[in-house]
């Protein structure tokens, strides 16, 4: 055998010696069974506050003013130059107080002509009685005299109130709020002279919307912060029967309860106030607007961790709102409010709580809130 036959010979047997040695581990490898391995599950860092629920007064919120009990504008009902005016703006009158003097003019005149005529045609219709009973009259002629004596009457008594309507006389008493005339004006019948207020008695007029307009009850208690700082309370005594076409809103009007009638009249009229009506309590918890997550079906979760480190939902609704978060129902007495890092987990997802006690999740004293839902 020469040197390159022999040289050939051997690098093919090392070939197959080669493959040979791989066939026999692949085959041994194979022949080991695999070994699983169970998946690591990490826990997801997240900042959690511990939350308990507190007993919370419900309330509806509203803008109201406060009001005089009533209010009535006098006019003028006869014309005349005005001579006498007794009243002035802020005082205080009583009922039946003489308010204003018009010119009685030529109206003595006249009611004296009406007098006359009365009297002429009282015996008019006596002397043709007496004619009628002895047959020298007929009974037309004595229903003319009825006629003219009744027409005479209604004249003299047109006179009468007539001058009866040139002295203006207070309605009730209270308060002259303005007078829109002056000494010696001429005024028509139907032209404003002056307001007068009720003011021993005050009134909370507000409006509710349709929405909110059920939970309204005659009897209910009111309370009202004024805008000059003051507060008051009061009774509803009047919800409107219809809604204002504009707005859909029901006029609504509680009677301010005080000890003294002079209190009330220290109460500035017609100031804007913010009205807070008690619907009864109940359990909630106070949660920042940002811990709140929107539903695929509009509803309202929380997310919470429970006992174990898992994360929970729970559907909560809104029972009353502030300018820094929202008084929610639905949830456990006591939860674990997860704080930061909410986005990043979901129900059943293990995590590694760390607590955050200057979190927005605080537990807060049921005081009034500033807004309502309804």
């Amino acid at each position: 055998m020469n040197r390159s036959l022999w040289i050939a010979f051997s690098f093919t047997a090392a070939i197959v010696l080669w493959l040979w040695s791989g066939q026999g581990s692949d085959a041994a490898s194979t022949s080991e069974e695999p070994v699983s391995q169970a998946p690591v599950v990490s826990a997801t860092k997240v900042q959690v506050k511990v939350s308990t629920a507190t007993e919370l007064a419900r309330q509806l919120q509203f803008q109201g003013v406060i009001l005089p009990w009533r209010t009535v504008e006098l006019k003028a009902q006869t014309k005349g130059s005005i001579t006498g005016i007794y009243v002035d703006k802020g005082d205080r009158v009583a009922a039946t107080d003489k308010l204003l003097q018009l010119d009685l003019s030529d109206r003595l005149a006249i009611r004296e002509q009406a007098l006359a005529e009365q009297a002429m045609r009282k015996a008019d219709l006596e002397a043709n009685l007496k004619l009628q009973a002895r047959a020298m009259l007929s009974e037309n002629k004595v229903r003319e005299d009825r006629a003219l004596l009744a027409a005479a009457t209604a004249q003299l008594q047109q006179i009468d109130t007539d001058i009866a309507h040139t002295t203006l006389l207070a309605p009730f008493g209270g308060r002259i709020e303005q007078r829109m005339v002056e000494q010696g004006d001429f005024v028509q019948e139907g032209d404003s002279v002056l307001t007068v207020v009720d003011d021993s008695r005050l009134k909370l007029s507000f409006y509710v919307p349709q929405q909110q307009i059920s939970k309204i009850r005659l009897g209910q208690q009111v309370s009202a912060s004024l805008v000059s700082g003051g507060q008051v309370v009061g009774v509803i005594r009047y919800i409107a029967q219809g809604a204002e076409s504009a707005t859909r809103s029901f006029l609504v009007e509680a009677e301010v309860s005080s000890p003294s009638a002079a209190e009330l009249r220290g109460i500035s009229l017609n100031q804007s106030a913010s009205l807070s009506l008690t619907l009864g309590t109940e359990r909630a918890h106070f949660i920042s607007p940002g811990l709140l997550n929107l539903a695929s079906d509009g509803s309202l979760y929380v997310k919470v961790m429970t006992a174990d480190k898992r994360v929970a939902s729970f559907t909560v609704t809104l029972v009353q709102s502030e300018p820094t978060g929202f008084w929610v129902s639905g949830l456990p007495e006591q939860i674990t409010v997860i704080v930061t890092g909410q986005g990043f987990v979901a129900a059943g997802d293990l995590v590694e709580p760390s607590y955050d006690e200057a979190s927005s999740v605080t537990q807060k004293p049921a005081t009034e809130p500033k807004g309502a839902q309804g």
